[in-house]
């Protein structure tokens, strides 16, 4: 079985607007789970360029050097660790476009170190001059149309509790 035989199963089904959750098997991905009390560690957003390229699928990520777009394929295959893909509810079907384009607008923003850390004591709120990766998720879907509350930016092992009322249960694909 290849690395990427679930992924395989489940990549039809992916579109822009889900969301991808990351566990790490590395000792920073470890911390943050062990500090949030959480099976995950990280969070990105997928978007598909239908126009442009229908049969690849990309993801938007908060990382060191900010929000950045990657092959979802790539990123997958160089992953240690497990990936769980959340899709949206088909009541915001008619969003995806609003948040594929909330979601590029936002490439290159610097990562947010200061609010991640200070979301280990407690909660911040959503700051749009630098995003860490559930933050840049909320971000988006808000600006979007979606009902999310950026008072308080979720954090990754928070986003399947904060949002059931727009994501589906996850399935694993790596």
């Amino acid at each position: 079985m290849s690395n990427l035989t679930l992924y395989n199963q489940h990549r039809q089904y992916i579109r822009t607007g889900d969301i991808l959750l990351w566990r790490s098997s590395g000792i920073i991905g470890k911390a943050i789970q062990h500090f949030s009390k959480a099976d995950v560690n990280h969070a990105s957003l997928v978007i598909r360029f239908t126009e442009y390229d229908l049969d690849r699928i990309y993801q938007l990520e908060a990382v060191a050097h900010g929000i950045a777009l990657t092959a979802l394929s790539n990123r997958l295959a160089n992953h240690s660790g497990e990936c769980y893909w959340c899709g949206i509810k088909d009541i915001y079907e008619s969003n995806r476009y609003s948040i594929g384009k909330e979601a590029l607008s936002l490439v290159g923003t610097k990562y947010d170190y200061c609010s991640l850390f200070k979301q280990l004591l407690g909660r911040v709120s959503v700051d749009a001059q630098r995003l860490f990766c559930s933050e840049y998720i909320a971000y988006c879907w808000f600006n979007a149309g979606l009902p999310v509350n950026i008072m308080m930016a979720p954090r990754p092992g928070d986003m399947e509790k904060e949002f059931t009322h727009i994501i589906k249960p996850r399935e694993k694909i790596l």
